[in-house]
């Protein structure tokens, strides 16, 4: 299995950010269809991370309600 740049891997994922499908790109750089989703899926990950840790700390911030 070739090994690929990280370069290269921007590319794919800039191209999809554009409006690319995961087809289109495997058949436009001739890479595996599984690949350019897993780092579609890797891409994502930590923007979901870093959303559900301010979903955790804005709920420690939050005050209780007097009644």
């Amino acid at each position: 299995m070739p090994s690929y740049s990280q370069d290269f891997r921007d590319i794919v994922i800039n191209k999809h950010e554009e409006g690319m499908t995961e087809f289109e790109l495997s058949k436009f750089f001739n890479i595996d269809k599984r690949t350019v989703v897993s780092w579609i899926e890797f891409y994502k990950e930590p923007e979901i991370i870093v959303q559900s840790k301010e979903l955790v700390v804005a709920e420690s911030l939050a005050l209780p309600i007097k009644h």
